[in-house]
């Protein structure tokens, strides 16, 4: 989230400069600004994206829910797997696949 601010901050930065005297005396400097701004801000909107996903499929293969991973390792996300696919099965026996 830090990276996003930091980037609408650049790129405002980059529009100010446009706008004020200051641009006449470095007239790169505000295209600079703006493009390093846009390339922080996509970094930053990367981020806000959910990596991982574990979905849960019906018999027929549709899915039935999803759970989002963030900042966990893969040993992490396998070894939650492998727990919900036990709890489920325990449920099967335990309690029978029909219900």
């Amino acid at each position: 989230m830090e990276r996003l601010i930091g980037g609408v901050t650049i790129f405002a930065l980059g529009i100010i400069v446009y706008f004020s005297d200051f641009n006449t005396n470095v007239p790169l400097l505000a295209p600079l600004l703006s493009v390093v701004g846009l390339i922080v801000m996509g970094r930053g909107l990367k981020t806000l994206r959910v990596e991982t996903w574990t979905t849960i499929r019906k018999w027929d293969g549709t899915a039935a829910t999803s759970f989002s991973h963030r900042n966990c390792s893969p040993a992490e996300r396998g070894a939650f797997e492998e727990a919900f696919a036990e709890t489920v099965r325990h449920i099967r026996r335990t309690r029978g696949a029909d219900q």
